[in-house]
């Protein structure tokens, strides 16, 4: 009620209780009336009652309208201290007075400080304290309590201004009230602290100031001081540390798509150590990529653009600098729904294009007709405005074509319609070379052949330079060749054709016959065909040779049979050696002779032979006196053995390792004939001694051979090294991340679970992790986190402030996360929150990683488990989910789909699995199907290792063919058919001695190395229609294969040994491992000449490896064609080798 109201009132009996205010700014002197505890009575006009207050005294009047003013009755003093708190005391008072008779008392009201509690008669009194005891709740200002406690709210650390300029703090607090008769407080608020009586202990760092209404703390330069703040009886005091002020952020506000020919306001700012904003407009500089696009008026604050085009505004103050990029487009066109590239265009930008050339770009308008909801999509590429986002590295003509001067990356942008388009453009090295169409070739006398000359660049592309070489004949008598590269046959004989373009140059021989040959060899009355040291699995076969008239330039050997096979296509050679043979078999073959002219001959003489018997073996392998067992790579918890090879002399086929304690000799493992073995699972710090025997096929194991001792490092040293006898054997160095082999921190208090729909979610508390990244060491790798809650669904949020404390000391730190459905090891390295920032064009601090677990649950689990049924398999585990996904403003921004490390995610298994047909796998969206992926079996958990994210599950899938049940390679055959990386011809037979493709053994790499098949034409002679098509694609984007100067493949041709051993050293690299270049290994070969310069420290590393051997211990045969089975036996090999199977 206000002082209008109040003298408006007649006839009134006021009560005035006047008393001194506690603390002004905070609260008001109040009166607490209880229940039926003051009443009037009308008989004797006498007021009485108990009332309190939380002042000692207070003074009572009583007036109407008659009698003005007030008529004091006396002071009255507190009868008792009914409630003590700390300095605040609560009074009772018992009032006794009589009202004179000429007032008229039926009319009263209680007034306190401006507050008026009014009512008509004594009988409504009630109405007003009826619902108040002294118990429970008390009429106070505003219905309250009386002020109890306060604080002062001032940082505890803050900072001058920059360059140790003053800086003003608004001094505030916050106070609580509460019932004067209980315990505590019941509500609080912030409180003004104008009235309080504030100092500073040290005015030198700090002082206080006030206006009428407000306080502030001015601080001055470093140091400290105490502020202590007196509200009535109560005192609270701070102690404020003042630090050395300076910028922190930089700040600017340029809209990214700005209308040409406007203006527009900006803001460019500095946020000092206390966040106060400062305006820098004036001062800080700038600079444009592109000036004819906009300006800039600093004293204004205003850009003014100019044309249609892009460019980087760079804004520079106090140290820092900003880059915002600003398009700017022309005017809106309603009915345009987007623009496009091409997809020639987009292929074209970013497969590259060669510095020097040019270049013309293609773009689309989408016109949505609004009547008819018609979409027409026109060419709209001679109207738009093109322009390089990196202008220095080309130029844009006035056909809108571009010439390109400089290699690098950068974006191609089309404008039109008051929209704009981009899309990556890189242009390439102009390293170059030539070549002509066939190095050589024949003519008869008369005939003419025109050659095509092809400039081809480093990335395989090419042009056709014929008219622009120049040519010149070796022998104009045989030959001769025009200005533009046709030669024509003047008389028998041999010319070579020179072409010159600039410095290069190529050659083609030209042979000129007197008429077209269509003569096929002949073989002679009684052709030769034998055979010789023919053993249970070898052979070799000689023959005499065939008749031309022009001469034979090679041979194709067959072995006959109800389907002919292609064994080998040869040169002008007259023998071959036989391999991979089976014991006691009948073998038949034949051969064909082939002229310059690709006429075959007939069949020549057939010959059948039978391998040898294998001899009944009772001799064991033996170790020659100087073999050696030794250790390297030691680590706290594994290591690699290397040995020497036992002899044998049906040969050693396998070898079983032994660990030894004291007379115990206990197996720890078997590998095939390779000559290193990887330990896992050793205990830190901790001694142990090992030792090896050899095994023949006969099944005779040798005595225990050579032994070595090692002793592991301690948890958390670095690894490497040997021990026990030198350093033998391959240095692996996987690029799966390693997370045992250093320090492994718990940092499961660090994070805050809560669950939410059933989801749990976890979050990082980044002040605990702080103080665990802190006292973790350099050498710390991994970081793990134990989610506590059960849940099918776990998603863990990485802020950009974690992600940095957890990479900071070490920026390969890997984030395990350990769930109930499975493990997840996120290499943090492999997260590049600024690369996905600057594409979204936000700030990277606002950008999180979600980690998502997620166990499939309902119609996709019976999709899973149908789709196992279907290929004869059943699950092992649960499937799940694996995602990581940026996030920004709560919104997805993108899904990280491919990682540059091997990532590994662990399953548990319902069953222990069995090794030989257990096989870890993703599945495919898209065609539905299960892909097998690198798998490690330990117990019941199996270890998935891949590129990249998706649903993960465990099968057990086992598989076997009739036509392999005696051969040598059943046993690793039906291994990797069961993992589902070989395959059979048919449902029934694989055809172990058939010999291997080109395509073939790349998509065996494919699916051994788990990588994504992707349709893409990347040579010319691979049709995207072919099955191998995905294979070869992902090989070459892996840089398995490679294809021939003219941008073939050759999937088709049978690959040779040494053909099929680069392509496994260049999955080894791609996997991460060091690479050996020493070739001296070779010299034991006597066919070293044989081995191709391109391909000799692939054969040298895998021979040291142990992955690939000789044909014999003194011929590697390189160009000898790899069989099926001998393809799988090296996969096999390389895998375990990898560490990507048991």
């Amino acid at each position: 009620m206000n002082r209008v109201l109040f003298l408006k009132m007649t006839r009134l009996c006021i009560c005035t209780m006047v008393f001194m205010l506690l603390v002004p700014a905070l609260t008001f002197a109040s009166i607490w009336v209880p229940n039926n505890q003051f009443s009037y009575d009308p008989v004797t006009s006498r007021v009485y009652g108990t009332v309190y207050s939380d002042q000692p005294q207070v003074s009572v009047s009583f007036t109407d309208n008659d009698h003005w003013p007030s008529v004091n009755f006396g002071n009255f003093s507190a009868s008792r201290t009914v409630y003590g708190l700390n300095q605040l005391k609560v009074f009772e008072f018992n009032l006794d007075t009589v009202v004179q008779g000429v007032y008229d008392p039926s009319y009263f009201s209680i007034s306190d400080n401006g507050r008026y509690l009014l009512s008509q008669n004594a009988n409504l009194f009630k109405n007003y304290f009826g619902n108040v005891t002294s118990q429970t709740y008390l009429y106070s200002n505003p219905s309250t309590g009386i002020f109890k406690d306060f604080s002062l709210d001032l940082p505890s650390t803050t900072y001058t201004g920059p360059n140790n300029t003053p800086n003003l703090l608004w001094i505030h607090g916050s106070a609580a009230w509460g019932n004067p008769f209980t315990q505590g407080s019941n509500n609080t608020g912030g409180a003004d602290l104008s009235s309080c009586d504030i100092t500073s202990s040290n005015p030198d760092v700090a002082t206080i100031s006030s206006n009428l209404y407000t306080k502030y703390l001015n601080v001055f330069e470093a140091g400290s001081a105490t502020i202590t703040a007196v509200c009535g009886e109560l005192t609270r005091s701070k102690i404020v540390t003042i630090n050395p002020g300076y910028y922190k952020s930089f700040y600017t506000s340029y809209l990214s798509t700005m209308n040409s020919g406007s203006t527009y306001y900006f803001n460019v700012g500095m946020y000092d150590a206390n966040n106060n904003s400062f305006d820098v407009k004036p001062y800080a500089k700038y600079s444009l990529t592109n000036p004819s696009v906009l300006s800039i008026n600093p004293a204004t604050g205003q850009v003014t653009t100019r044309s249609v085009g892009y460019t980087v505004i760079t804004t520079t103050y106090g140290g820092f600098t900003k880059q915002d990029p600003v398009y700017v487009v022309g005017a809106y066109d309603s009915s345009i729904s987007s623009l496009s590239f091409s997809s020639d265009s987009v292929n074209a930008g970013s497969q590259g294009l060669i510095a020097g050339t040019m270049f013309s770009p293609k773009v689309y308008a989408s016109y949505y007709n609004w009547n008819t909801g018609v979409t027409t999509i026109t060419d709209i590429t001679k109207q738009a405005t093109f322009q390089l986002a990196d202008m220095t590295m080309g130029q844009v003509n006035p056909d809108q074509s571009l010439l390109l001067k400089k290699p690098g990356n950068t974006s191609l942008i089309a404008f039109f319609g008051g929209q704009y388009q981009t899309m990556p453009f890189k242009i390439l090295p102009p390293t170059f070379s030539i070549a002509a169409d066939s190095s050589i070739y024949s003519l008869t006398v008369g005939g003419t052949h025109q050659t095509v000359i092809k400039g081809v660049y480093s990335d395989g592309t090419g042009m056709d330079i014929t008219n622009d070489s120049t040519y010149k004949s070796s022998n104009i008598g045989v030959a001769t060749v025009s200005s533009t590269g046709k030669v024509t046959a003047v008389g028998v004989g041999t010319a070579v054709i020179s072409a010159t373009y600039g410095i290069y140059s190529a050659s083609a021989t030209v042979q000129v016959l007197d008429a077209p040959d269509t003569l096929p060899p002949t073989w002679a009355s009684h052709p030769l065909l034998a055979v010789s040291d023919v053993d249970q699995t070898s052979a070799k076969l000689t023959w005499t040779s065939a008749e031309d008239n022009v001469g034979v330039t090679g041979y194709t050997i067959f072995q006959r049979g109800n389907q002919d096979t292609n064994i080998a296509s040869l040169g002008n050679q007259l023998s071959y050696n036989l391999t991979g043979l089976i014991p006691n078999t009948s073998y038949t073959y034949s051969l064909k002779a082939v002229d310059a002219s690709g006429n075959w001959s007939e069949y020549g003489s057939s010959l059948t032979f039978q391998t040898l018997s294998v001899p009944q073996d009772l001799d064991a392998p033996t170790w020659p006196k100087d073999s050696t067992l030794t250790s390297s790579n030691i680590s706290s918890r594994g290591a690699t053995l290397s040995w020497t090879a036992a002899e044998d002399h049906n040969g050693v086929t396998n070898y079983k390792l032994f660990s030894v304690s004291g007379s115990t000799y206990a197996e720890i493992g078997s590998t095939s004939n390779m000559l290193t073995y990887n330990l896992t699972g050793l205990m830190p710090n901790s001694t142990y001694t090992f030792t090896i025997k050899a095994g023949d096929a006969s099944g005779n194991w040798s005595e225990y051979g050579p032994r070595t001792a090692i002793t592991t490092r301690t948890e958390g040293s670095s690894g490497g090294g040997g021990g026990g006898g030198g350093s033998g054997g391959a240095n692996q160095k996987l690029a799966t991340l390693d997370t045992t082999e250093t320090g492994n921190i718990l940092i499961s208090d660090a994070v805050k679970e809560a669950i939410s729909n059933g989801v749990v979610i976890v979050e990082l508390d980044t002040t605990k992790l702080a103080a665990i990244v802190a006292n973790a060491s350099s050498n710390s790798k991994v970081y793990t986190i134990k989610v506590r809650n059960s849940g099918d669904i776990v998603k863990v949020e990485i802020t950009p402030d974690a992600l940095s404390m957890l990479t900071k000391q070490n920026p390969l730190a890997v984030l395990q996360i350990k769930t109930e459905a499975g493990d997840y090891q996120l290499p943090l390295a492999d997260v590049d929150v600024n690369s996905i920032a600057q594409q979204q064009g936000v700030d990277a601090k606002g950008v999180n990683i979600i980690v998502g677990i997620e166990k499939v649950q309902g119609n996709k689990a019976a999709e899973l488990t149908a789709a196992a049924s279907q290929m004869g398999a059943h699950l092992l585990s649960s499937p799940v989910e694996f995602t990581v996904t940026f996030v920004t403003n709560g919104s997805q921004v993108q899904e990280v789909s491919s990682f540059n490390h091997y990532v590994s995610r662990t399953l548990h298994l319902a069953q222990e699995p069995k090794s030989k047909t257990s096989i870890g796998v993703w599945f495919n969206p898209e065609s539905k199907t299960y892909i097998p992926v690198p798998t490690l079996f330990k117990g019941s958990e199996a270890t998935l290792l891949r590129k990249g994210n998706s649903i993960y599950t465990v099968l057990d899938h086992q598989r076997s063919f009739s036509d392999v049940s005696t051969h040598w390679a059943k046993e690793d055959i039906e291994l990797l058919a069961s993992k589902l990386i070989v395959k059979g011809i048919d449902e029934n037979s694989f055809a172990p001695d058939k010999s291997t493709t080109r395509a073939e053994f790349a998509a065996l790499l494919v699916r051994s190395l788990a990588l994504t098949e992707k349709v893409k034409k990347v040579y010319k002679d691979v049709d995207l229609t072919e099955w191998y098509s995905g294979s070869v694609s992902a090989a070459q984007e892996a840089e398995l294969i490679n294809g021939d100067e003219f941008g073939n493949f050759k999937p088709n041709d049978l690959i040779t040994r040494e053909q099929m051993v680069t392509m496994i050293a260049r999955a080894l690299k791609f996997v991460g491992n060091r690479e050996i270049t020493d070739t001296t290994v070779l010299n034991k070969f006597a066919d070293r000449t044989n081995i191709s310069d391109w391909s000799q420290e692939a054969v040298a590393s895998l021979v040291q490896t142990g992955i690939v051997q000789g044909v014999s211990n003194e011929l590697f045969a390189p160009q000898d064609h790899a069989t099926r089975a001998q393809s799988t036996t090296m996969l096999k090999r390389m895998l375990q080798y990898l560490q990507f199977m048991n």
